[in-house]
Parts: structure tokens; C-alpha cells; sequence
């Protein structure tokens, strides 16, 4: 008897084993499956990878290699502005309107300032240059003096004055500053190169190299006799030159 009794118990525990086995495997599979158990934690599957966020690693581990790269040649050491990737710098603001210039001298309605003209030297000998902001800022009206120019870019005996009106334009999230008129006009007498001096309002004064003076109206863009003599043919610029 005694020796039946121990099968018994030894086949049992056999049976047992196998079905603790059984469910084990069970709760395996089910688990694997994404399916949960009770008071279990399902296994979370791993997200698909985003090619943008690995682009995006890349191109900011191979910037940041160029940057260790260059130091190490002996470039020079990026500033606390380059430290930041390009790319990832704030937008600056879209100009809207001319800025008053650096080094600008208040004179009549404007300024007496150094500008960049839109020509070369080839094409007209400059002295110095007038400027004016209309229409809000958002055009210029720029008025360059000095004279023709003679065949090495030198002075010549016949001042000149360029009047040049700019404006900005913003279209499309873009902005862009067109030059909407240009004109040339030489001064009465061939007495030499001319320099702005001074203003009222918009008339300019204008004195050559020989001592002579001149005055030059910009709304109606003439040489006029005087700072009072009124042009009968004198019209304000317009506050826009946009096509229609």
C-alpha cells in the first residue's frame, strides 16, 4: 500500500507541473500578444522610428563636428550667436520701412548721409548725398550730388545731381526694395563738381568747387533760381509710386 501511495503522490505532482507549465506558456503567449493580463503590465511595442527627429540628430551632430573641426585647424572660436545651428536662430522681422542711417545729419527736411548709391563710380563722381523718408517709412528719396564723371571715373567741370526714390514692398512672407524711379540732372553752369551744403525744406543747397551756388528743388526735381522762387511746374512727390 504504502508503495502505491507514493506513485500516486509522484504522478500527481507530475500533472501538476505540467499544467503550472501549460499556463505559464499560456500567460506567455498571450502576453507577447499584447493582450493583458490581469494584474499584469502589458509589453509596450517599440515606436516606429521618425526620420525627421534622425535627420534632424544628424545634421546637428555633423554641424556641431565641422564647428570642433574648424577650432582645431586654428579657426578662429565661434562667438555665443554661432554656438546656435543656423537653422534653429529666430527669423528676423521683415523690414517694413527705412531706417533712419547711421552718421545722418539733419538738414532742411532730411539728411545729409553717406549712401550706398545704386551705380558706379564710372557713371557719376559723388561728393556726398540727401535723403528723406515719405509715405511712412516706407519709401526713400534719395538725391546724390557731384558730377559727371570723366573718363577714369575722376571729376569733371560739370556738377550733376541723381535723384533716386526706393521703396519696400512685402509680398508672398518676402520683402524686397525696388528702385521705382531714378532721373539725372546736370546744373546750369559747368563750374564744377557739387556738394549739398544745406536745405530748407525740400530745396537743397549746393555749392561747386568753384564757389558757385546752386538750388535744387526735389519734389519738382529742377535746379531753381533761388530758396523762394516758387516753380510753376513744382508738384509734390507722390506718397506712392507703386504700378497700378
Amino acid at each position: 500500500m504504502g508503495k502505491n501511495q507514493s506513485k500516486t503522490k509522484a504522478a500527481r505532482m507530475i500533472e501538476y507541473s505540467g499544467v503550472i507549465l501549460l499556463i505559464g506558456l499560456m500567460l506567455r503567449i498571450l502576453t507577447l500578444r499584447g493582450f493583458p493580463t490581469s494584474g499584469a503590465h502589458p509589453l509596450s511595442p517599440l515606436p516606429p522610428p521618425n526620420p525627421t527627429a534622425i535627420f534632424e540628430a544628424t545634421r546637428l551632430a555633423a554641424w556641431q563636428w565641422s564647428l570642433t573641426k574648424e577650432a582645431g585647424s586654428g579657426g578662429a572660436l565661434p562667438g555665443p550667436i554661432a554656438l546656435t545651428p543656423p537653422w534653429l536662430r529666430p527669423t528676423p522681422p521683415l523690414p517694413t520701412a527705412f531706417p533712419t542711417l547711421l552718421a545722418s545729419t539733419p538738414v532742411g527736411a532730411g539728411y545729409i548721409a553717406p549712401i550706398v548709391p545704386p551705380f558706379s563710380s564710372m557713371e557719376f563722381s559723388l561728393r556726398n548725398a540727401w535723403y528723406k523718408l515719405i509715405d511712412g517709412g516706407k519709401m526713400r528719396v534719395e538725391v546724390y550730388a557731384g558730377s559727371v564723371p570723366g573718363p577714369g571715373g575722376e571729376y569733371t567741370d560739370q556738377g550733376e545731381i541723381i535723384v533716386v526714390i526706393r521703396q519696400i514692398t512685402v509680398e508672398g512672407g518676402k520683402s524686397d526694395i525696388k528702385v521705382i524711379h531714378i532721373s539725372r540732372h546736370l546744373t546750369p553752369t559747368k563750374s564744377g563738381p557739387v556738394t549739398i551744403i544745406d536745405a530748407v525744406g525740400e530745396r537743397l543747397i549746393l555749392q561747386s568747387t568753384t564757389g558757385v551756388t546752386f538750388y535744387f528743388d526735389v519734389p519738382s526735381r529742377q535746379f531753381v533760381p533761388s530758396l523762394t522762387w516758387i516753380s510753376p511746374i513744382a508738384t509734390p512727390v507722390p506718397t506712392t509710386l507703386s504700378p497700378p
